[in-house]
């Protein structure tokens, strides 16, 4: 396999970052070639010598990432249940958690990958990471969407991270699928708690089980904008997926569902009936998102060309994750219905985001973080995209909102650039000074760095 040109410029970076720090984080959009990459590395690494071990979280995953490692003539052996280990080998494909249960007894690596590492902050992840630490391996993480629902930075985990080109400019380069974003519907979620930073799956389940007019919306947009197309479906629980399901044949539309308990062989059946177009529409719970690709599943090139999204969430990286699934490159743009209030909630998927080690947490009485996600949508055809003053879609022209000005008695003051400037500056050491101050209360090793480096992501966004 040839690797692009951004990815070696990421290997260079992280080779360059590496020679300082022993954990590395690498961000890369889904889609944009993460796997690749780390199988290169490790190509590279195993002809220095070293060892490697790469750690998935999840069974299809050995699969996918064991055909990567083939694709660059790598020999590996496997620490996962069901698979044969050869205890000799230099590199290790491994389960997190068949790993987490033979940490001591397999062998220390030179060098470790953690796929999807924006879910180290489990305890299996967190002990198999600081266990290889103290042994003094290397550590490097893969991540398109490198941030925790709770806040907490992957610093405590990561000493530097190197980030790949922006969703929007792998778009631009032909490296994505460009996308037509509709939200045609919005669940009302009035009452429902928040545990663990996300909504109750219970009371969630029970809710959009219920929103028998969502459910209806989605067929039918499915008709309107994606009519036969490979359709994944993003529900909240089982029941939801199962009833969803039963919904799209009832319309006479072939669907089927798919969750983390349907037996590993069922699976690949399924899925394979999918890419074969036999199923239309795959509906599925908390499976179809971190690292999958139907082309590696299947083993030929083949693409998810909608994406059906019945399951609201807090948290940005589970938004964006199943997005991803969707921008695989196609020669039409992906089709992406917003059924659950996700994309006013996080905003558009190819926005800008800055991702920081730090944690992102917003400072108490702070309002300068708090910025309006934006994202328009059209009352006409649902399309949805960044402020413009009529639909790109349909051309809807938007009403121009006037603001009625409040005028009081008053004195106007001259006001110099010079005084500006000077104000400025005061407000922007005031700011800094409080970063400071929240640092050492955290107990950062470095205050004064973190806080100058929290100052230039804020100053990004407010961009």
């Amino acid at each position: 396999m040839k690797l692009r040109d951004y990815q070696f410029d990421i290997i260079d970076g992280t080779k360059a970052k590496m020679r300082y720090d022993k954990s590395v984080l690498i961000q890369l959009c889904t889609g944009g070639g993460k796997t690749a990459l780390a199988s290169s590395m490790v190509k590279a690494a195993l002809g220095k010598g070293k060892s490697i071990m790469f750690c998935v979280h999840r069974k299809d995953l050995i699969k996918q990432t064991a055909k990567a490692f083939n694709d660059f003539d790598i020999d590996y052996s496997f620490i996962a249940a069901g698979y044969t280990t050869n205890p000799y080998a230099k590199a290790h494909i491994a389960s997190i958690d068949t790993l987490r249960n033979r940490l001591r007894q397999s062998p220390v690596p030179d060098l470790v990958f953690i796929d999807e590492c924006h879910l180290a902050g489990s305890k299996s992840w967190s002990r198999i990471i600081n266990y290889y630490k103290e042994k003094g391996a290397w550590i490097i993480g893969l991540s398109a969407t490198p941030t925790r629902l709770d806040g907490v930075g992957l610093g405590i985990h990561f000493d530097q991270m190197v980030q790949g080109p922006t969703m929007r400019w792998l778009i631009d380069n032909n490296y994505l699928s460009d996308y037509r974003m509709f939200a045609p519907s919005v669940p009302d979620l009035t009452g429902i708690k928040t545990r663990m930073g996300d909504y109750s799956k219970g009371e969630l389940s029970d809710r959009m089980c219920t929103e028998t007019k969502l459910i209806g919306d989605a067929i039918r947009h499915y008709r309107e904008h994606a009519p036969g197309s490979r359709a994944i479906v993003y529900c909240v629980s089982r029941k939801h997926s199962e009833y969803v399901t039963e919904q799209f044949k009832d319309a006479g539309i072939a669907a089927h569902h798919i969750d983390g308990e349907t037996p590993m062989v069922e699976r690949g059946r399924i899925i394979r009936a999918f890419a074969d177009g036999e199923i239309k529409v795959l509906s599925n719970v908390s499976l179809i998102t971190t690292g999958f690709d139907l082309a590696s599943q299947v083993g030929r090139d083949v693409v998810v060309e909608t994406i059906i999204d019945l399951a609201p969430t807090q948290s940005l990286s589970l938004y964006l994750q199943k997005i991803g699934r969707g921008l695989r490159m196609k020669d039409k743009p992906a089709v992406l219905l917003d059924h659950a209030g996700n994309v006013q909630r996080h905003g558009m998927p190819c926005e800008e985001r800055m991702w920081s080690l730090y944690d992102n947490a917003r400072l108490k009485g702070d309002e300068d973080d708090e910025r309006a996600v934006p994202v328009r949508r059209c009352p006409s055809c649902y399309f949805c995209h960044s402020p413009a003053k009529s639909c790109p879609s349909c051309g809807h022209l938007y009403k121009v909102q006037y603001r009625e000005i409040k005028e009081e008695d008053g004195d106007l003051v001259e006001i110099t650039p010079a005084e500006m400037a000077a104000q400025k500056k005061k407000d922007k050491e005031k700011k800094y000074w409080q970063l400071v101050g929240v640092a050492r209360k955290r107990k950062y090793p470095n205050p004064e760095v973190w806080a100058k480096n929290a100052m230039i992501v804020q100053e990004r966004k407010m961009l």
